[in-house]
């Protein structure tokens, strides 16, 4: 193109070459400080050629074209390298919102949702479900404020992470987290567990949890999460028994509070 633009007609004006600098932004994708230098470079070899090929009476014009057009370029391939950019940042947001809950950084409901179908072809022995749900956060709004409800929430969702992975944990509600272990033992779940209890409890925090173990070979992933969960909640009524109270009742008025006792009263197992 600059042997064309220089050599074949070297008494006209250039313009092959100002075609190239307007159409190099549609033509290739790269960063923009590597596009600008490659124009620029283009610009100066031109120039360099033209000063010895072209006539004197279009060399200055040729150089100007060049200088000017080789600008404009720049600007073009900085401004569409920007809205690809933009767009491809704004996918991933979309992508992260959709899967990722903003609060705790653990996957959320539409992620576990989606993801259900998949564990048991993960595993090849076993596939253990645990399921946590924090005691008191509602409280803990209503008396410190929404903020320390939401440090109670980070806490204990930093720990189910540390014990279970962040690719493997969601919060699936309000105070309610599901992990998963794959092909995990027994001993080392129930360690995990009180690890993740007792470092709640180190800050005046408190989580019930229950979890169930399924083996792949016949695994129903509805009666392995409800199993989980009816224990969790035998573990929060039981806390709260022990408590001698009942304060997540007598938050919740009218039928809300009929719910809740009801669902503690099916988990005596």
């Amino acid at each position: 193109m600059l042997e064309i633009g220089t050599v074949t007609r070297p008494d006209e004006q250039t313009v092959t070459f100002i075609a190239l600098l307007l159409t190099v932004p549609l033509l290739f994708t790269d960063r923009p400080v590597r596009m600008i230098g490659c124009i620029y470079v283009y610009i100066i070899a031109f120039v360099i050629a033209a000063l010895y090929i072209k006539e004197d009476y279009v060399l200055v014009a040729d150089i100007i074209d060049a200088g000017v057009f080789g600008t404009i370029s720049a600007i073009i391939s900085t401004y569409m390298m920007s809205v690809k950019c933009q767009r491809i940042l704004y996918g991933q947001k979309v992508v992260i919102m959709s899967e990722i809950d903003m609060l705790t950084g653990v996957r959320n409901r539409n992620s576990y949702e989606q993801n259900l179908s998949i564990y048991p072809s993960l595993c090849k022995k076993n596939l253990s479900c645990i399921f946590a749900d924090l005691n008191g956060l509602h409280e803990v709004n209503n008396t410190k404020g929404h903020e320390a409800g939401d440090k109670m929430l980070q806490f204990v969702a930093e720990k189910l992470v540390e014990q279970f992975g962040k690719n493997n944990t969601y919060r699936i509600g309000g105070d309610e987290f599901v992990s998963f272990v794959i092909d995990g033992c027994a001993d080392e779940i129930q360690k995990k567990i009180n690890m993740v209890v007792r470092s709640a409890k180190e800050h005046e925090y408190y989580v019930s949890i229950g979890y169930d173990t399924g083996f792949c070979s016949d695994m129903d992933m509805g009666s392995l999460i409800n199993t989980a969960e009816m224990r969790m909640y035998a573990a929060k009524k039981q806390f709260y028994q022990q408590k001698g109270m009942d304060r997540r009742i007598r938050v919740c008025p009218g039928q809300e509070q009929n719910m809740v006792s009801e669902r503690l009263n099916q988990c005596e197992i």
